[in-house]
């Protein structure tokens, strides 16, 4: 990050490989008192503003249910793997906040980190 050049800065996401890097931004944040924003830019396109009117202006009825996906016709199929536990090094509880306590499907700590997973669920 720039903010030691006394620059505000915007981060694509992922923006940290581990909660050390994440802390060691914010510590530089908070030191060179900058703005530190953390998004992803394609987010702001304006057909997803489009989108977002239309849903909010309710001529889409009241929407009880969203389904997505991703289409990945360049890589083979994720084969369907049975609950199991979260793979070694994995803190589970942290990695569901306040979420409710499921169980673990290690395919999902593969696709998060593995290159641009996270951005195919987002």
């Amino acid at each position: 990050m720039r903010v030691w050049q006394v620059k505000d800065v915007y981060c694509e996401k992922p923006v940290g490989n581990s909660i050390e890097e994440c802390r060691a931004m914010v510590a530089a944040q908070s030191k060179y008192n900058r703005v530190v924003q953390v998004g992803q830019w394609q987010h702001s396109n304006k057909h997803y503003q489009d989108a977002m009117d239309f849903a909010h202006s309710g001529k889409l009825g009241n929407v009880r249910l969203v389904k997505a996906w991703a289409y990945q016709g360049w890589m083979k199929p994720v084969p369907v793997q049975p609950d199991g536990s979260p793979p070694p090094g994995v803190d589970y509880d942290m990695w569901l906040g306040p979420a409710k306590n499921v169980l673990s499907i290690p395919i999902v700590f593969i696709l998060i980190s593995g290159g641009t997973g996270i951005m195919q669920v987002d």
